[in-house]
């Protein structure tokens, strides 16, 4: 789980992103260098097929990242739900991170052009749907427990969380539903963090934080076995 000071550092950086670009985006318009309408969106095929007036665009621009700017103060700093906090904070940062560039390239391409020239190169459109995608293979991996100093779950080696043992309460074989979740993929729902990349067995892990854990896995009993040897239940 991101600390505290990384989720204020990217806060702070994504704050100064928004107002560096505001302030390129509006010199770019106040110099004559992007068209009269703009382009502000573009059909499958990568010509541009909606315009705008270039100022209500940025300021829309603007005001959207604003809107992420709070979601990201309130989750990374005001929501309690200590593991649905990371989650939800680290889907924002995703959204304004893919919104950024999208944005930077999309304008940025017309710089010096009408808008009607402003067209997306099919490997530009395909570089803009990598990220997203791995977003949904990351989601969809299967889970690794790792139980050394404390317990880690990762998922496609990435570590997306850590506990202490002293933090644990109990652990017991349950079922995994996606409908019990909302569907498959990294989940939260009746206060659990589910880990759930298919339905079938899996884990429950009790928190003395009022949260639990579920983590999708073929082999409960070994799990159960080795985390109760840990916390000692």
């Amino acid at each position: 789980m991101p600390s505290s000071r990384f989720r204020f550092v990217f806060l702070l950086i994504a704050a100064i992103l928004t107002a560096g670009q505001f302030l390129l985006f509006q010199t770019l318009i106040s110099t004559g260098a992007l068209p009269n309408p703009i382009a502000v969106h573009w059909g499958f095929s990568g010509e541009p097929d909606g315009f705008g007036d270039p100022n209500a665009y940025v300021l829309g621009i603007t005001f959207t990242y604003l809107v992420l700017l709070s979601l990201l103060a309130y989750f990374g700093f005001g929501l309690r739900k200590r593991l649905l906090k990371p989650l939800l904070f680290g889907t924002v940062a995703f959204l304004f991170g893919f919104l950024f560039l999208l944005f930077s390239i999309t304008t940025l391409v017309q710089v010096g052009r009408s808008a009607t020239d402003a067209a997306l190169e099919p490997w530009l459109l395909i570089s803009l749907l990598v990220l997203p995608l791995g977003i949904v293979a990351l989601a969809l991996g299967t889970p690794q427990v790792s139980l050394s100093d404390k317990l880690q779950i990762s998922v496609r080696g990435l570590a997306l969380l850590k506990l202490d043992y002293s933090e644990l309460v109990s652990v017991e074989q349950i079922t995994l539903r996606a409908r019990d979740f909302g569907g498959l993929g990294i989940r939260y729902g009746n206060k659990t963090l589910a880990f759930i990349p298919s339905p079938g067995s899996g884990v429950l892990i009790s928190t003395n934080f009022g949260e639990s854990i579920a983590v999708r896995t073929k082999n409960p009993e070994i799990l159960i076995a080795a985390l109760r040897a840990k916390i000692g239940s």
